[in-house]
C-alpha cells in the first residue's frame, strides 16, 4: 500500500490519517499534508531520476534526521524504491534514535554526517531541521553527494544560499528542493 496513493492530497490530522510516528504534528493540530507534501515531493523526484537515462543503475541515499519526516522518508525508500534506490543509512543528533531507525529498515546508523559522507551516498535527504539543514548542508554539497532539503526556511538566509551554490559547484552536486511542501513553515 503505497503512501501516496493513501496520503497525498488529504488535508486531514496526522490521528485521522493514522500516520505512524506524527505526534509532534498532532499535538500541534497541523494537518498531515504538511509532512506528507514532502513525501509527495520525494517520490516524484525519485521516480523521475529512475525514468531517466541511466537511472536503472541503483543509486545510494543517506537520510539525516530520525524523526516523523526522516522515518516516513527512510521506511518509503525500503518500500516503495528498493529497485532503483538503496538506502545506505541514517545519522541523526542522537545516535540511539538512528539506530533504531537503521534497524526498523535495514541499513547502517552513522554516528556523524562526516562518517556517513564517508560512504559517499549519491543523494543525501535533509529531515532533520533548519538548525541542522545550516551546519550540513554545505559539507553534504561540497562532497559530491546531491542533496534533498526539506527545511526549505533555512533558504530565507540569502548568503547561506550563495554558499550552498558554491558548495554545489565545487562538489559537482546538486541541491534539489521538493515541491508540495508548506514553505518556510519550518
Amino acid at each position: 500500500d503505497h503512501v501516496l496513493s493513501r496520503y497525498a492530497g488529504h488535508k486531514k490530522t496526522a490521528r485521522e490519517n493514522k500516520i505512524p510516528g506524527c505526534c509532534q504534528l498532532e499535538k500541534r493540530g497541523i494537518c498531515a499534508y504538511h509532512a506528507l507534501g514532502h513525501a509527495t515531493g520525494i517520490w516524484l523526484f525519485w521516480e523521475s531520476m529512475a525514468r531517466q537515462p541511466g537511472g536503472n543503475m541503483q543509486k545510494s541515499v543517506a537520510v539525516l534526521g530520525s524523526g516523523s519526516l526522516g522515518s516516513i522518508v527512510a521506511e518509503g525508500i525500503v518500500k516503495d524504491l528498493a529497485g532503483s534506490w538503496r538506502l545506505l543509512g541514517v545519522v541523526a543528533r542522537t545516535f540511539s534514535h538512528a539506530q533504531d531507525l537503521a534497524q526498523r529498515t535495514g541499513c547502517v546508523a552513522f554516528a556523524d554526517v562526516e562518517s556517513m559522507l564517508h560512504e559517499k551516498p549519491d543523494m543525501v535527504v535533509e529531515a532533520a531541521g533548519v538548525a541542522a539543514a545550516r551546519e550540513h548542508a554545505e559539507k553534504i554539497l561540497a562532497s559530491g553527494s546531491s542533496l534533498i532539503l526539506l527545511s526549505c526556511g533555512a533558504l530565507a538566509d540569502e548568503s547561506f544560499v550563495v554558499h550552498l551554490k558554491n558548495a554545489a559547484q565545487r562538489g559537482g552536486s546538486i541541491l534539489h528542493i521538493p515541491s508540495g511542501a508548506i514553505g518556510g513553515y519550518d
